[in-house]
């Protein structure tokens, strides 16, 4: 859309990862009994929340987000990570449980 005096606005957003956000994923269990999944990253979703969007079936916590390494590993739960801003940044993750 362009102002009256024909010049136009770009709004470029980034999204701020913060430990302890949760937002909702397809999870799947591979051959060798690991998780793996798709985020959906950009959306913030209650971690309280006990439904999920269309599609989904889990609601996954960040655990951390890194500017390098690897995340960290626990014990109790599979750690998920994805790469972000181009691959500036890591999203670590664990399934939320009820």
């Amino acid at each position: 859309m362009a102002n009256d005096d024909g010049s136009t606005v770009a709004l470029c957003l980034d999204r701020v990862f913060t430990a302890g956000q949760c937002f909702p994923a397809t999870l799947g269990k591979q051959a060798d009994g690991s998780l793996r999944g798709e985020g959906r990253l950009f959306s913030v979703w209650g971690c309280d929340r006990t439904r999920v969007p269309k599609g989904q079936n889990a609601i996954m916590a960040i655990t951390a987000v890194l500017n390098g390494g690897s995340c960290p590993r626990r014990t109790d739960r599979q750690t998920l990570s994805w790469q972000v801003f181009n691959g500036a940044a890591t999203v670590c993750a664990v399934q939320r449980t009820n």
